[in-house]
This record gives C-alpha cells, sequence and structure tokens, in this order.
C-alpha cells in the first residue's frame, strides 16, 4: 500500500482514480488499488439479508407512535433484536414494542460430551418456555490458539437440553 505527502496546494485526496483508490486516513492519504469486492453469495448470507429486508419492511410498517419507544430504548436495538428474532423464528411476525423489562436468560450451565465426531452440548436444565440457547462457536487453528472475544459464530439456536453437532471439524 502507497501513503503520499500531499503539498500545500492539496492536502486531501480521496475516492477512484483508475486502478488506485485515495483515502485520507489518519496517518495522511493512502493509495491501494482498486479490488473489486468479493460476493460468495452462500445461502447463510442470503438468510442474513432475507432476514435484513423483512427487518427494514417491519420497520416501515410500524406507525410513529409504535417507532416512538423503539427510538427511546435505542436506535439500532429493533435491527438486532429483530435479526435474531427471524433467525429463531424466519417465518415470524417480528414485535412491534420494545421489551420493558432486562432479560437475563435461563439459568443453566453447559456440558460437552464427545464420542466419535459428534459435539452433544448437554445443559443443566431445560430452557423456560419461548426461550432459546444460542450456541456460539469459534474454529481455533491450533490446540494453543487463544480464542478471540469478536470471532463467536451462531452454530445453532435450542431450546431442548440436548444439542448434537455433527463433525465438528468440518469446514463452515
Amino acid at each position: 500500500m502507497a501513503k503520499m505527502q500531499l503539498n500545500a496546494f492539496a492536502n486531501a485526496m480521496s475516492g477512484k482514480l483508475g486502478n488506485a483508490v485515495f483515502a485520507d486516513t489518519k496517518e495522511g492519504t493512502e493509495v491501494r488499488p482498486y479490488v473489486i469486492p468479493n460476493n460468495p453469495n452462500t445461502a447463510a448470507q442470503r438468510v442474513v439479508r432475507n432476514n435484513f429486508t423483512k427487518y427494514t419492511a417491519g420497520w416501515s410498517l410500524l406507525t410513529a407512535a409504535q417507532k416512538a419507544p423503539w427510538l427511546t430504548y435505542a436506535r439500532n436495538i429493533y435491527g438486532g433484536l429483530t435479526t435474531k428474532f427471524f433467525l429463531i423464528n424466519p417465518t415470524g411476525t417480528a414485535p412491534i414494542t420494545p421489551p420493558v423489562t432486562t432479560f437475563a436468560g435461563d439459568s443453566i450451565t453447559v456440558t460437552v460430551a464427545i464420542a466419535d465426531s459428534t459435539l452433544t452440548f448437554i445443559a443443566s436444565a431445560a430452557n423456560a418456555a419461548g426461550v432459546r440457547t444460542e450456541l456460539l462457536l469459534q474454529k481455533l487453528l491450533s490446540d494453543d490458539r487463544t480464542p478471540q472475544k469478536d470471532a463467536y459464530r451462531t452454530k445453532q439456536y435450542a431450546s431442548a437440553r440436548r444439542c448434537a453437532i455433527i463433525h465438528p471439524s468440518s469446514p463452515q
């Protein structure tokens, strides 16, 4: 990546010129090659995009009176909650009012049993009615690798006491 020192006639540069992209950063103007973004359009991406479409359509149908408490609660919380809602209930209807209390979740602990190529997650109790547990996993590249806080990915939502994942070493 090239960096550029600008003179008194020009002190910032940004945008695309031919096959180069200029970006104004805190270190100065950077020049990098223009790359066409990769869009593999996987099934998982299509699910997320579809859920985002449902979220935006649902938001546009809310009245001003229905939007007001959402905006008070937090401007983007509606998107976060309804995105999770549609992952669990793909054909459901998103809630039109925000939660009135904090949800602390169920008090359970989860243990893992390993047999052959199957991981079985066993909860200490069943979830309460209408509650699901989100199973977050992270692929580690080696045994001594430290998990990264933001690298966990949703693998499954479960409401039963047992949840099995077959072939955990297969590519995601």
